[in-house]
């Protein structure tokens, strides 16, 4: 069963968010961005990536589910309706905006940027490896809903090779990423994604860095800048409506 959050304390709305959470990210810890998106007239609506299903298929359910709730926001509220991807949500929110005409706009935060075509043959190399060995159930890394398993990772990176990002720059994107992040290995995804689509045009495409910051922007409370920059960004696509 979906956890899902629906903050409507709006009185005379102009848009629907719709945050994609990290996965088995606790849905509560997005209280407060969903208040302050409220208070400045958008409704907010956000569900819990639990990750435990069939992992051969479990990209594609979540994507499926999240593009059936969008087309419920879009024909509930008649809205300009926008993404917010965090983490592994990002990943999702990038294939989801892929294909999507509902959606106006989408941010993704550090920790789901792209990785390179040669980082994601790697990644399902290393996995199909694993499998062969260790098995499919083998688990590689917790979580605290469970493991992710080799057959987890092996579909999610085959998944991620199939995000086209030429197609997407129609569609206003606001990437986000602390500058300490990016100076990791996996940190350097936000800066990626940001040349991947550049390739394609820049006219709808943004980069906000945040100097001495790690990840989890949104959680952090000395970076209250990050929900203005949000908002800022989410007001100008509406404009694109």
């Amino acid at each position: 069963m979906m956890n899902f959050q629906f903050w409507n304390n709006v009185q005379q709305p102009i848009g629907v968010v719709q945050i994609i959470t990290n996965r088995n990210q606790n849905i509560k810890k997005y209280q407060h961005i969903a208040s302050f998106l409220n208070k400045n007239r958008y409704i907010v609506w956000a569900d819990e990536l639990y990750l435990n299903a069939d992992e051969k298929t479990v990209f594609d359910d979540t994507v499926r589910d999240e593009m059936e709730t969008m087309m419920m926001l879009k024909q509930k509220f008649n809205l300009p309706v926008f993404v917010i991807g965090d983490g592994y949500g990002s990943f999702v929110a990038q294939k989801l905006m892929q294909y999507s005409s509902l959606c106006s706009g989408g941010v993704c935060l550090s920790g789901g940027a792209r990785y390179s075509c040669f980082m994601l043959k790697i990644g399902v190399a290393m996995s199909w490896v694993g499998k062969k060995i260790w098995g499919d159930d083998a688990c590689v890394g917790k979580t605290r809903h469970g493991c992710r398993t080799f057959d987890f990772w092996f579909n999610l990176f085959k998944n991620l090779q199939t995000i086209q990002y030429d197609i997407m720059p129609n569609i206003p994107l606001l990437i986000i990423g602390g500058e300490q992040d990016i100076n990791s290995m996996n940190g350097r995804l936000a800066k990626s994604l940001y040349n991947a689509y550049s390739k394609h045009g820049l006219d709808k495409l943004t980069l906000i860095i945040y100097p001495d910051a790690d990840k989890d922007l949104l959680f952090i409370p000395e970076y209250t800048d990050v929900y203005q920059d949000i908002l800022d960004f989410i007001n100008t696509a509406n404009t694109f409506k």
